[in-house]
């Protein structure tokens, strides 16, 4: 089949996400996902290609008319969420001259495509786009003067970085985003590139020539499944290759290179390729013809239909994909969203113990009473198994309740292996499995369970080989995350998700590693520093500490200590914050802790006893119970983590100035900056997603680590040519930091976008500055939310408050006391998370006081 009309094509696909959508302005007759083309200036909606195709006309192209003959389609990338779709040609002007017009379209009320903006000037020399739904940031690589350069701005095209600055050591050719680890991949010569989406960045070989030889001309990235494609030529053919770039290191290691996958031949002239959830499209030119080639999954390529010569491909969605980054804070506290309460028995409080003993689960409720617990299910098992299974570890799931059991059983031909059973509640509101798998664990030996990003870690022992191993709900994506090696023993491992890292014991010691796929593991400590022999440990997710049982000076002791603000490795400091807790029984086990709240059972006198030390209380006996017995904390909420960590500036009588922290608890303060007489620091403001603080001192802005013994740097080491700062504040709905500066007599508001600018220890902040308005009196008292500013000035001890809403004019109110101070306050958070920027609406939810 012939369709002639076809020169750009587009296929619309999209993750079933609703909150992702915005979906009003696609038209409703059409399915939500089809080929979206553009051809001789008109828009067309395909559906079923390759079958009864159907073709509907959904917009025309707009361009002068004199361009007719001589504008060509260059790039063309879709922002799902509000179905922008962003075109970049390549034209000629009415004198000759060519650029590079950007056009940007939307659904009108008609739902049809028009062009709803335009940019003449800003993309000459571009050569590729791609957009970061996650951040609402367009990126392009641009060619000048061979100079090569990749530029990001935002919707607005006003707020404009280079991310790599010209250059012309590295041909920069099609870009790709990926939002989930916040890069950009990149074609230079023969082989793939990648860097930082962070402005200026330096660019990275993704492999050596060593490793892989093929000549890459065609990238693409399937964000449903975390695979880069590519077309190279290897060993005489062009092939399509794959490869998962959410496990893989940076760069690639010798285990990412056996793992790519060659998918299929593909002719010389392969082009236009594009992939989502499997589908693949690509273009080849036959017989001076271009032909649609679809791919599905394994599936035999075939050709869908012929295309005109100058298409272009890019798949579209309505909806976005959802983006988990791998850098991923824990968030919320007790918020509905994040809950899945309903499989809960509602006699059942939100956190409680969990104890299997005797095939049976029992929810203890009131430690130390006779009628303290209740029976909430029964354990599944082959009755054959009765006397030859055990119970290696039990691990919970907040948020929807699922309890993940593993065991060690003899087969019926007397073989060990390592049943794993997933349980959850059902319409009766008792323990139920609803899965179970029977080899994937084998030679598993701890299990535990990261609720921020669904994933289910374990610790493995095969052929005297230890490692560790990850997989996601579904047990189909399974990576390791230290690979298989003889050199450290891995037991017992628990997962602290808000520094995204993972504990084990390794012999008499504590280890830490990343949650990253391939990984390197420390010590935690070294033996000099730290001599107990540690052999169980628990993290307390509610106070952010680590417990271990260790023998220590000839006692088995239960200790602790803070993990969220101690260094990696510790230092001395953090050894001396080690906390001897209690004196424990040499047969000391199953350690569990949950809010100060501390389980662990002892052996005496051939039974089992569960015994319970909350806070400074002494320790004492719950229950006696079965030699195989093991516990669990469980909680219907999921423990979200904000900084939670008030900071503040402190001058002592020598007048030295300090910046100290603590947290809810208000126990052990910290220093960040410790007593000095050099900088008189006042004003002070942290900015959590990015890990900062800034304060002002003597008229300069200054920044700061908000981690325990930090140093700080001006923000401006060249100054713009102000007298002096007199007051700053950071607006968190939009990364921005705003100060008042005078300048000439007047006194001047300005900001910076501190979300996107770099941080370097000489040079400073690269900042971008914009002067929002000027006042003739001395002001401060400044206040920002959501592009939203209010400040004070004085004039003849008449204090007058300013509002500004965007870019309206000052509106003014007089009549305030001279000890007027103002501050925003919400109701709800904003959510400042590593991975991304997250709005929400906060209209209507702040006030001023």
């Amino acid at each position: 089949m012939k369709i002639s009309i076809i020169s750009l094509a587009i296929f619309a696909l999209c993750l079933e996400l609703p909150v992702c959508t915005n979906a009003r302005n696609l038209r409703p007759a059409l399915p939500e996902n089809y080929l979206l083309v553009l051809t001789r200036h008109q828009f067309f909606a395909v559906q079923d290609p390759g079958y009864n195709v159907k073709s509907t006309m959904i917009g025309l192209e707009d361009y002068p008319e004199f361009t007719e003959a001589s504008h060509f389609h260059e790039d063309m990338t879709f922002r799902c969420g509000n179905n922008n779709l962003y075109l970049l040609k390549k034209a000629k002007d009415k004198i000759g001259v060519w650029y590079n017009p950007l056009d940007v379209y939307n659904f009108d009320n008609k739902n049809k495509l028009k062009r709803i903006d335009k940019n003449k000037d800003l993309f000459d020399g571009a050569v590729s786009l791609t957009f970061d739904w996650t951040t609402k940031l367009l990126y392009w690589t641009e060619r000048s003067k061979f100079e090569y350069s990749i530029r990001v701005t935002d919707e607005s095209f006003e707020d404009i970085n280079y991310v790599i600055h010209p250059q012309d050591e590295i041909y920069i050719g099609a870009v790709k985003v990926y939002p989930k680890r916040q890069e950009l991949f990149f074609i230079s010569g023969d082989q793939i590139w990648y860097t930082s989406t962070s402005p200026n960045s330096v660019a990275s070989e993704l492999y050596s020539a060593e490793q892989y030889t093929g000549y890459v001309y065609e990238i693409a990235i399937d964000y449903a499944t975390d695979k880069l494609y590519w077309f190279g030529y290897v060993n005489s053919h062009y092939i399509l290759h794959s490869a998962n770039i959410a496990s893989s290191a940076r760069p690639f290691n010798q285990n990412d290179i056996g793992n790519i996958i060659s998918i299929a031949r593909v002719d010389d002239t392969a082009a236009n390729l594009v992939v989502f959830n499997h589908e693949i499209y690509w273009t080849v030119v036959k017989d001076d013809e271009r032909e649609l080639i679809f791919k599905q999954g394994y599936g035999i390529p075939y050709k869908v239909f012929i295309l005109e010569s100058d298409t272009i491909v890019s798949f579209v969605s309505s909806k976005c994909p959802s983006i988990i980054s791998l850098a991923i804070f824990a968030l919320c506290l007790e918020l509905p969203a994040c809950t899945n309460a309903t499989n809960l028995p509602p006699a059942l409080p939100k956190n409680y113990l969990l104890v299997l003993t005797k095939h049976k689960f029992f929810a203890v409720l009131k430690p130390g009473y006779n009628d303290g617990y209740t029976m909430i299910g029964v354990e599944e098992y082959p009755e054959f198994l009765e006397a030859r299974h055990f119970h290696e570890d039990m691990t919970f799931r907040c948020g929807n309740n699922n309890l993940y059991l593993l065991k060690a059983a003899k087969d019926k031909i007397g073989a060990w292996y390592n049943p794993f059973d997933v349980y959850n509640f059902d319409n009766k509101n008792e323990l139920q499995r609803i899965g179970k798998k029977k080899d994937l664990f084998n030679g598993a030996v701890s299990l535990t369970f990261d609720w921020t990003t669904k994933l289910l870690y374990w610790t493995k022992r095969n052929k005297l080989k230890y490692s560790i191993r990850v997989t996601d709900e579904l047990f189909e994506d399974i990576n390791y995350i230290i690979q298989p090696q003889d050199k450290i023993h891995i037991g017992a491992v628990r997962v602290y998700p808000k520094r995204q890292e993972l504990f084990f014991i390794s012999n008499d010691q504590i280890w830490y590693t990343s949650t990253s796929p391939n990984s390197v593991a420390s010590e935690l400590y070294s033996t000099e520093q730290y001599t107990g022999y540690v052999y169980e440990i628990a993290i307390d997710y509610a106070t952010d500490k680590l417990y271990w049982i260790g023998f220590v000076n000839s006692y088995y002791t239960l200790q602790s200590v803070n993990i969220a603000s101690s260094a990696r490795p510790f230092k001395k400091e953090d050894i001396r914050n080690i906390k001897t807790i209690a004196r424990v029984a040499t047969s000391a086990a199953n350690l569990v802790v949950f809010n100060n709240e501390i389980y662990w059972t002892v052996i005496k006198d051939d039974e089992r006893a569960l015994f319970l030390k909350r806070g400074d209380d002494i320790p004492s006996k719950v229950f006696i119970l079965e030699s195989d017995t093991i516990l669990s904390f469980v909680s219907s909420k999921c423990r979200y983590w904000k900084t939670e960590i008030l900071y503040w500036v402190e001058a002592d009588d020598n007048n030295k100035h300090s910046i100290k922290s603590i947290n809810q608890s208000f126990i052990e303060p910290e220093y960040i900056i410790h007593p000095q007489n050099d900088i008189e620091m006042e004003r002070l403001h942290v900015y959590p997603k990015a890990g900062e603080l800034y304060f002002l001192s003597r008229g300069s802005l200054w920044y700061t680590s908000n981690k325990p013994n930090s140093t700080a740097e001006l923000v401006f080491k060249s100054p713009p040519k102000f007298d002096y700062i007199t007051d700053f504040s950071i607006d968190y709905a939009t990364d921005k930091l705003y100060y008042i500066e005078k300048f000439k007599g007047d006194f001047v508001l300005h900001c910076i976008d501190i979300e996107t600018s770099s941080r370097l220890s000489k040079e400073g902040i690269v900042y971008r500055i914009k002067t929002l308005a000027t006042e003739p009196s001395r002001a401060f008292n400044l206040a920002a939310f959501n592009n939203t500013f209010y400040w004070t000035t004085v004039e003849s001890e008449m204090v007058t408050l300013h509002f500004k809403n965007g870019n309206k004019a000052v509106a003014s109110l007089t009549g305030l006391s001279e000890n007027s101070t103002l501050s925003f306050v919400s109701s709800k958070c904003p959510h400042s998370t590593v991975e991304k920027k997250i709005e929400y609406d906060f209209k209507n939810e702040h006030e001023i006081n």
